[in-house]
């Protein structure tokens, strides 16, 4: 399990809860990671991957459709999606 390091996220600048900026340049490095059908199913991927101590973005992508983008930090895709995988298919 990944270290339950809190990140706080405020106009695409990422600082950890002392508020140390972290940087800027991190809001270009996202990759979408898993489009979720409902807002529902994206607040419970989201919830569960910062539990596991993962940086989270969700943004909307066709609202029409009610779908949303849940992306990580390109560096951290592999890990995230051995935990996604467990996410979905426990």
């Amino acid at each position: 399990m990944r270290s339950k390091r809190k990140l706080c996220y405020h106009d695409s600048i990422i600082r950890d809860t002392a508020g140390i900026k972290i940087g800027e340049a991190l809001q270009d490095m996202w990759t979408v990671i898993y489009i979720a059908p409902t807002a529902r199913v994206a607040d419970m991927i989201q919830r569960k991957l910062t539990e596991e101590g993962f940086m989270i973005k969700c943004r909307p992508v066709n609202m029409s459709k009610q779908q949303f983008e849940i992306l990580v930090p390109s560096g951290e895709l592999e890990e995230v999606q051995e935990v996604l995988n467990l996410i979905l298919h426990p």
